[in-house]
């Protein structure tokens, strides 16, 4: 009996040794299971922008979504495979975000692999369809080229084109600050007027959309300046009042000299109500001595100066006949200088008669040419710009005098 019972307490020591080690080896797995085995992989995911594009698109992918259990996410790095060709283009990197661009059409796998730092991976990926559109071509013009607060710009974006679409496709809109904020919605109408309320120099922005979404833009810069300053001026000699405008540094006359000098000038068809609206002619020796002191007759290089302030080019300037784009719009009535000509007609050289009321007029300026003719500056009711040439001194044109 002792020796059974010595056998007993044996492997009864033993049993309890067993369920020890069994225990204990069921702790330690399962410590190891919780810490991270060697199954432990990270989960790949990524994301892309745009989902689909064109040969000028640049796609943006971002694989900052990846997760793991045991490591924190900065710590996982990321490769990527653009046609998933089993070829990595990238080297492993903890940067989650990379872009491409592809070079053909087609359809794209783009395949990326997250790998932790037990160099476990896991893999994801994405089609991404290419097409081959180009992008359009933004193009726009402005007129005039620059301007004042008063000044009404017109902004034409008809010359954008694309390769694909017809213009009448395409939409643009404007940002005439260049501030990020677009002023208009896309619109397939291609024109767009504007009047900036203060003066500066503003970079406007245009951005054109094909019918495939893709866009493309163009700048450019507008210089601004502080709007028409006008006054009043009193003429003493016989209190006839007359309204004045500052155009750059100039002061004008903003309506005709209306001054009687018995003899060298004329009311058109000798009608008051003509004088009253249009003032009076001269032949060119009395318009010389005409203006009142502190006033005088325009040289034809002021005449230039007012027209290059208004946006017409130097060369431009220097021209015979029409010359210009639209400084004859901003000067006539209504026109955005405050210059307002009006189309009051012309008197023929000698004892010729009135012509041409209500469709254009002419004025004289201080620049002879020879003895016999001088400079002159007229408008036309049909046309934008203004006409330089020279005339015979008898001829019975308009004078708008220029401050001292």
């Amino acid at each position: 009996m002792k020796i059974i019972s010595t056998t007993f307490k044996s492997l009864k020591k033993e049993l309890i040794s067993l369920c020890i080690i069994a225990v204990l080896s069921l702790l330690f797995y399962s410590c190891k299971d919780n810490n991270g085995s060697d199954d432990d992989s990270p989960i790949a995911i990524f994301t892309v922008t745009p989902e689909s594009g064109n040969l000028s698109t640049i796609f943006a992918f971002d694989a900052s979504g990846c997760t793991d259990n045991n490591d924190n996410t900065s710590l996982l790095q990321i490769r990527w495979d653009w046609e998933n060709d089993g070829t990595w283009d990238t080297e492993f990197s903890n940067t989650k975000t990379a872009n491409h661009q592809f070079t053909e059409a087609g359809t794209y796998t783009v395949n990326m692999e997250v790998k932790n730092t037990k160099n476990k991976t896991d893999s994801f990926s994405l089609d991404i369809i290419v097409d081959n559109n180009t992008p359009p071509i933004a193009d726009f013009t402005f007129t005039p080229e620059n301007g004042t607060t008063a000044t009404v710009f017109t902004f034409d974006a008809s010359s954008s084109s694309d390769n694909e679409d017809n213009t009448d496709a395409l939409k643009v809109r404007w940002d005439w600050e260049n501030d990020g904020t677009w002023d208009t919605d896309f619109s397939t109408t291609k024109t767009a007027t504007h009047q900036f309320s203060t003066a500066g120099d503003y970079t406007v922005n245009m951005e054109v959309k094909d019918t495939k979404e893709v866009v493309s833009n163009k700048t450019a810069t507008i210089n601004i300046t502080e709007g028409n300053i006008t006054g009043t001026f009193t003429d003493d000699r016989d209190q006839h009042i007359y309204k004045t405008v500052k155009i750059g540094d100039q002061w004008w006359m903003a309506e005709n000299l209306n001054f009687y000098t018995g003899g060298g000038s004329w009311i058109y068809d000798n009608d008051p109500a003509n004088e009253d609206k249009y003032g009076r002619m001269y032949n060119w020796a009395t318009a010389m001595v005409v203006c009142p002191d502190g006033w005088h007759i325009p040289t034809d290089d002021e005449w230039k100066t007012l027209e290059i302030h208004l946006g017409m080019t130097p060369e431009e300037a220097n021209k015979y006949n029409w010359r210009g784009t639209d400084q004859g719009t901003q000067l006539k009535d209504q026109g955005s200088s405050g210059f307002d000509v009006l189309m009051g007609g012309y008197r023929f050289k000698g004892g010729g008669g009135f012509l041409s009321i209500n469709k254009s007029t002419s004025f004289w300026t201080a620049t002879e040419s020879g003895n016999y003719e001088a400079w002159i500056r007229s408008f036309d009711s049909d046309k934008d710009n203004v006409y330089r040439f020279t005339k015979d001194k008898g001829y019975g044109y308009y004078i708008r005098c220029v401050k001292d």
